[in-house]
């Protein structure tokens, strides 16, 4: 078994923000991914930490869920019971469609705002409107 020799701070990081978190780099070394207070930053094990860009686009609508989720921006809709098509009926979003094979939709607020549904759990939105290529 190998065991890897951590400084205590960076351990420390993985310990909180978890070991799904860990990356290692083209160089072959280790960084840790995260989000805190709704920023993005990398972690590396001689006590850098960078912050990344607010400015990232997609076109993957799950990919700009999950990009808002992580940053704490999603929240319950509908009933903990409906399917996300059923949240985002009863919720009143307009021009829904599935966007994938899991159930997850994609619909619009009255002030076109593009917001996703999956499960988490129970229905869960995010509005991925400044996440997403113009």
């Amino acid at each position: 078994m190998i065991v890897k020799m951590r400084s205590e701070n960076f351990q420390r990081l993985i310990d909180k923000y978890g070991e799904d978190r860990l990356n290692v780099g083209v160089d072959g070394k280790e960084f840790l991914y995260f989000f805190s207070e709704g920023q993005e930053y990398i972690a590396y094990e001689n006590g850098d930490i960078a912050e990344l860009y607010e400015d990232k686009k997609t076109d993957n609508f799950i990919e700009a869920w999950r990009w808002g989720n992580d940053k704490g921006e999603g929240y319950s809709i509908g009933e903990e019971y409906h399917s996300p098509m059923q949240a985002a009926k009863s919720e009143g979003l307009t021009g829904i469609i599935q966007i994938s094979t899991d159930g997850s939709v994609l619909g619009y607020k009255e002030d076109g705002r593009a917001i996703v549904v999956c499960w988490s759990h129970g229905p869960w939105a995010v509005d991925v409107t400044d996440y997403m290529e113009s």
